[in-house]
């Protein structure tokens, strides 16, 4: 099985999602928040949402190579969220 490669794109995409979950964080603590603010807000949240999607599935392929070594799931060809997890409970 050839190993999943980790790019710096990835990287970059996991790091600005940390820094607008603490933005996002920051200013609804505040409780005051304007309609303008919460629409950029669902926005940034979104946008960091739709960059994180595909990084979860290499996460998991990740964890099942250091779990079960070279053995490729035979789920590899079916795409979604938990294909390889769902491989791993049968």
């Amino acid at each position: 099985m050839t190993r999943p490669l980790v790019t710096s794109d990835q990287i970059d995409a996991v790091y600005d999602a940390v820094v607008t979950m603490r933005i996002v964080g920051q200013v609804l603590s505040e409780g005051e928040a304007r309609e303008q603010q919460l629409n950029d807000l669902s926005w940034l949240l979104a946008s960091a949402r739709r960059r994180l999607e595909p990084i979860s599935g290499l996460l998991e392929l990740f964890e099942y190579d250091q779990t079960h070594g070279d053995a490729e799931p035979s789920t590899t060809k079916a795409s979604g969220r938990g294909a390889v997890r769902q491989e791993r409970n049968l």
